[in-house]
Formats: structure tokens, sequence, C-alpha cells
């Protein structure tokens, strides 16, 4: 029933960065901390760390929203319980996960 939904790329992550260093006007965004680690910076960037979507500044959440950095996921025979409890008609397995 699913996997139809990750065959057409359907189910995505869009993903927010979790460290922005800026220089000036430069800016880099990292959307995971390897690869944050493996840019060399000098003393001169300034470093952010968010921690999740509030603490994105305005023009960082527009970002997101209008040019947003999108990572495909791949079909897992597993997932098919998991997006059944999230999304299927049987609204009980639901309730009871997020009363978790």
């Amino acid at each position: 029933k699913w996997k139809e939904l990750f065959e057409e790329d359907r189910i995505l992550l869009i993903k927010s960065p979790i460290v922005i260093a800026k220089k000036g006007k430069e800016i880099k965004r990292f959307y995971d901390l390897e690869d944050f680690t493996k840019e060399s910076l000098d003393n001169s960037w300034a470093i952010e760390y968010n921690k999740g979507l509030g603490s994105l500044s305005i023009d960082e959440y527009d970002l997101m929203i209008n040019d947003p950095v999108v990572e495909f996921l791949e079909y897992d025979s597993g997932g098919n319980s998991s997006l059944e409890t999230a999304f299927g008609k049987n609204s009980l397995p639901r309730k009871q996960w997020l009363m978790q």
C-alpha cells in the first residue's frame, strides 16, 4: 500500500540546517554534523547551532519553504507498520502511539 508512494518519490524529508556558518555575506549551511566537522572553518566564521525549527530565523525558515533541501526516502518493508499506524484508517493504534 505504501510502497507506491516511495516509488513515485512522494515520501521525502525536508532537511533543516543543523549548523549555519556566516562570514560577512557568505553563508554555509550544514545539514549534518559530519559535513560540518569535515569543513575547516577559521575563527572568522560565526557559527550558529540549531536545535530545531524554532531556532531558525524567519529568513532561514523562508528559505527552507521556498528552496528546500530534500532527501528522498527509500522503501523499507519494515516501515509499513509504522506508516499504517500513523496514517491508516484504524485510529486506535495511532492514538496509542501518540499517548506513549
